[in-house]
Parts: structure tokens; C-alpha cells; sequence
């Protein structure tokens, strides 16, 4: 797990670099539906130690449907409109699909999309 092995290196060798974890409604709805047991665990433990939580919101919906315009799935929506609700610097994803079409549509979208690893480098 990508996303884990990052934050689990941060924290060990510079605990100053750990960003601030977000978690959101739409982030645990989708989780529920992850059939590997052992991934979600290692999910929410991270998740766990995540200091804001975005709920579901008039905005948050109505951005969701901004986005899905934009052709963004339901949870890709849902995902960075937490993100924008919740001013985040970075929302990190592992799908290149939807770090491509959020490239496609910056003029639309309010926080920075990018990939952990490249994100790592560019901070390191």
C-alpha cells in the first residue's frame, strides 16, 4: 500500500513533513464496499490518525455535481470536493485516471491533485 508506506516513512524520519490526514464521509462510504479485508484494515489504521473529518454538506453536493460535469466519477467528486471543503494543500491518489482528468480541468478544481510518490519527491 503506497499511500501507507509514505506516511509511515514520514513519520519515522521527519515527522515535520507529515501532512495533516483528511478524512471524509464519502472517503469511508467508499471503503465499505472494499472486499480486502487486510487493505481496509491498513486504511483505517491510517485513517485513524487523520485530525479533520468532512461531512457531507449542500456544498459538498452541489460541487459533486459540478465535477461530475466535468466527467468525475461520483466518489472522484465527492472525493475532491472533501478536499476543496476542507482547503487542503495536496489530495494524493494513486489513480491515474483521475490525477489525468483533474490535469485536464485545473481551471475547475481547487486543490492540487498529484500521485504520492511524486509528490514525495517534489517535497523531500
Amino acid at each position: 500500500m503506497l499511500v501507507a508506506s509514505i506516511v509511515h516513512l514520514m513519520t519515522k524520519h521527519n515527522p515535520v513533513l507529515l501532512p495533516k490526514l483528511i478524512t471524509s464521509t464519502a472517503l469511508e462510504a467508499e471503503l465499505d464496499q472494499t472486499p480486502d479485508l487486510e487493505r481496509l484494515k491498513n486504511v483505517k489504521t491510517i485513517l485513524a490518525i487523520a485530525k479533520i473529518k468532512i461531512i457531507s454538506s449542500q456544498f459538498i453536493l452541489e460541487r459533486i455535481a459540478e465535477l461530475q460535469k466535468l466527467g468525475f466519477s461520483c466518489y472522484d467528486a465527492a472525493h475532491i470536493a472533501s478536499a476543496e471543503r476542507s482547503q487542503a494543500d495536496i489530495f494524493l491518489t494513486t489513480d491515474d485516471r483521475l490525477i489525468k482528468k483533474a490535469q485536464k480541468n485545473l481551471q475547475s478544481i481547487n486543490v492540487k491533485i498529484n500521485n504520492p510518490m511524486q509528490w514525495l519527491v517534489e517535497v523531500l
